[in-house]
């Protein structure tokens, strides 16, 4: 009997090998492609695929206050939108998690946060691990610190804060301004950034939705909606894996807080 179960599990695998080879052959999961000979079925079947992640046991405690990206999706992106060696800028960069990912990637990242106590947490992280590259970080706000940008770079990501429950008019942190002012802040920072992109590169904003006193806002919809001077080619959908019974604060709608989305731009 065991020999059956033995076969057919051997059977079984062969099958699951065969399938991932062939999705490799035809682009579906090789996230290691150079972007320029990417054809339109590679792209399009990344883009319509969400993809299901299963956070780390700190992101789960963590992502309602700070909104941490899962490990696994950071990665996707960062695979499929650059190379080795690419000259990469983090806008949002925070304490620093999506530097120190692009650093142990081997890209060469430069970083825009202006909280200082974040930069510092980043920079004592980085001394803590001799295998991480330091990158340069531009202490100021993002929208200024773009507009003052000469450098070109091969993929440029954005992870604004996420929009909080505040609604203040002249908040030091981005996530507590209005709606409107918090989409045209995110939107002004992208199109800000139409020349500091190479020709044939990507700039990825990752967001989430938001709920607010029986409202829905779809946020990532809303600023791509609102970015003219760079095309949009699309959005791609993360799923978290999360038992909501485990989130802390339940009253929160739950699309909100299993799903964030990649929005894909190029000039």
């Amino acid at each position: 009997m065991s020999d059956i179960l033995d076969t057919e599990r051997q059977e079984t695998l062969a099958k699951e090998h065969e399938s991932l080879q062939k999705q490799k052959i035809e682009g579906f999961q090789e996230y290691s492609n150079d972007l320029n000979s990417l054809n339109s079925k590679q792209f399009a079947k990344f883009l319509v695929t969400s993809s299901q992640v299963k956070p780390f046991m700190r992101d789960l405690k963590n992502f309602m206050r700070d909104g941490i990206k899962p490990y696994h999706a950071l990665k996707e992106i960062i695979d499929f939108f650059s190379n080795e060696g690419d000259l990469v800028l983090d806008v949002f960069s925070g304490s620093g998690e999506n530097l120190k990912m692009l650093s142990d990637m081997n890209r060469v990242c430069t970083g825009i946060e202006k909280d200082v106590k974040k930069v510092e947490a980043y920079k004592n992280s980085v001394l803590e691990d001799s295998f991480l590259e330091e990158a340069v970080i531009i202490e100021k706000d993002a929208l200024q610190a773009v507009s003052e940008l000469s450098a070109k770079y091969d993929f440029i990501l954005l992870d604004p804060p996420v929009k909080t429950q505040k609604s203040e008019l002249k908040a030091e942190n981005i996530g507590d301004l209005p709606i409107l002012e918090y989409i045209l802040y995110i939107k002004n920072v992208i199109e800000s950034l139409k020349d500091n992109l190479n020709n044939g590169k990507y700039l990825v904003c990752l967001m989430q939705d938001f709920y607010f006193k029986g409202e829905y806002y779809m946020l990532p919809a809303l600023v791509a909606s609102e970015v003219k001077s760079l095309k949009f080619k699309g959005i791609k959908i993360y799923s978290r894996q999360l038992d909501i019974n485990n989130i802390p604060n339940k009253k929160v709608y739950a699309p909100v807080q299993n799903h964030f989305y990649a929005l894909i731009f190029t000039i």
